[in-house]
């Protein structure tokens, strides 16, 4: 029964794959990018339903691809502008990173199978060795280097960039006169957030008490970065907290009927606050009054058609950004072999150190208000090796986000956790940006989420404390 279940699945992505390419040869390469980048969610999704098994939410192939087909599979797809001459080689790149991740996940996956002792499903967190009170203290300590470098930034800016005038140029002059020290310790409220989440949810598990002084350093970060003017950390926040919750609550495993519910509040909320939050920097720039393609809106007060509008353009940004780099690589601007990657940690020197971002916006001659031009994953990796990084890079970054995986439902604790959801979190959600195109900070926060593993995973209780951990979490099933 299970090989022809297994057959059955075969034979579905056999269909697929040679109905696209039939479709490609009718209409065009780019439709071909589009059915290719959408095949592994299907047929990922294809599986559980054969199989009957719940909906592994933590599979990296899950949100990965869904992302991926989202920002190159269909941006591609609706992108206008045919005549580019860039777009078969972007089209083709797309199908390159398809071909690289799914390589990649497969290849962990084969390599896993050969140790019989992995377990395929997430068991519960191992707490035996986990310190709640070191948890805490660690997310208190984050959190007060943060906020405190937080008022020393609006100090030093002068206010918060939320309530300036043209506020789309206003935060990043503001991220430039604040500098890039102070800036990077703000960015550990990032850290405080997702921690304080995972001592909420665990403070009540294992001692049986509501922690709320975690909840209330939560919404300040929230409300913190929304006052700077930026919505890609209270994404992360909001985003890698919701993972955080549902892995302790399901075990990372879930219903059709879940994932639904959850997938359509999810999408309306991510298109909400994307669409909507542009749409408030939009109105809040003078400059942009007199944008053609805003001006209707505008005038006509459709703020919500706006918003829609930014939303689909933010779906637009990899693709076209990727086809940008085209223009300007090797020409303008050479091929790096792989050092855009260190770039970043360059940023906490003196001075101002350019990364990826802004030499491309440099290279081609653009004055927008904003910071750079982010590449997306493929454009930077199209940088440093060419239309061959586009396969090589994406087989990375799934055989790093595979391996964490099995690293942590093999043995789980909530250290091993927080540190694979958030590399699951950026390394998907930086399909847009590119891996290491404007901020050191994501290194940063890996290193400190190891130090804290190692901090609150690793600490030896006495036996009456162990035995009233034991006691209240069996009492909380």
């Amino acid at each position: 029964m299970v090989i022809l279940k297994k057959i059955f699945v075969i034979s579905i992505g056999v269909a697929t794959g040679v109905f696209s390419i039939w479709l490609s040869t009718i209409f065009s390469i780019r439709l071909l990018a589009l059915a290719v980048s959408s095949l592994p969610i299907i047929l990922l999704l294809f599986y559980y339903i054969v199989q009957k098994e719940k909906i592994d939410f933590l599979n990296p192939l899950l949100i990965f691809s869904l992302l991926y087909f989202l920002f190159f599979g269909l941006g591609g797809f609706l992108y206008e502008d045919i005549s580019n001459s860039k777009i078969n080689i972007a089209a083709l790149g797309t199908i390159l990173g398809v071909l690289g991740y799914v390589l990649g996940f497969l290849f962990v996956e084969f390599t896993i199978n050969k140790n019989q002792s992995v377990k395929r499903k997430m068991q519960s967190l191992e707490f035996e060795n986990f310190s709640i009170k070191r948890s805490i203290l660690f997310e208190k300590i984050l959190f007060a280097i943060g906020f405190f470098s937080y008022v020393i930034y609006v100090l030093k800016i002068g206010g918060l960039p939320i309530l300036m005038g043209n506020l789309e140029q206003a935060r990043v002059d503001a991220s430039l006169q604040g500098g890039a020290y102070l800036r990077l310790c703000v960015y550990l409220l990032i850290l405080s957030a997702i921690i304080g989440v995972l001592n909420i949810r665990l403070n009540k598990l294992i001692v049986g008490v509501k922690n709320s002084s975690s909840v209330y350093r939560f919404w300040i970060s929230v409300l913190a970065f929304l006052s700077l003017g930026n919505r890609s950390p209270v994404f992360n926040i909001l985003f890698i907290s919701c993972l955080i919750l549902l892995s302790i609550k399901y075990k990372g495993r879930i219903s059709f009927l879940k994932v639904t519910i959850f997938s359509t509040i999810g999408s309306f909320l991510v298109i909400s606050f994307v669409g909507g939050f542009g749409a408030y920097r939009v109105l809040n720039t003078e400059t942009f009054y007199s944008f053609p393609e805003f001006r209707p809106f505008i005038e006509n007060k459709n703020y919500i058609g706006l918003s829609i509008y930014l939303f689909k353009h933010y779906l637009l940004i990899g693709y076209n950004n990727f086809l940008n780099v085209l223009d300007i690589v090797p020409t303008m601007l050479s091929y790096q072999f792989g050092s855009t990657y260190a770039q970043p940690i360059l940023t906490v020197l003196p001075g101002q150190q350019f990364t990826l971002d802004m030499q491309i916006k440099m290279a081609l001659g653009q004055t927008y208000l904003g910071g750079g031009t982010v590449p997306s994953v493929l454009g930077e990796a199209y940088v440093n090796f060419g239309i061959i990084g586009c396969l090589i890079v994406p087989f990375i970054v799934m055989f790093i986000l595979n391996t964490m995986r099995y690293q942590f439902i093999n043995n789980p604790s909530p250290g091993k956790m927080i540190i694979y959801i958030y590399l699951l979190s950026y390394l998907s959600n930086c399909l847009l940006s590119g891996i290491a195109a404007t901020s050191v900070f994501p290194f940063v926060a890996v290193s400190i989420l190891i130090f804290y593993h190692i901090y609150v995973c690793n600490f030896q209780h006495n036996n009456i404390t162990r035995s009233m951990m034991v006691s209240n979490i069996s009492s909380n099933k």
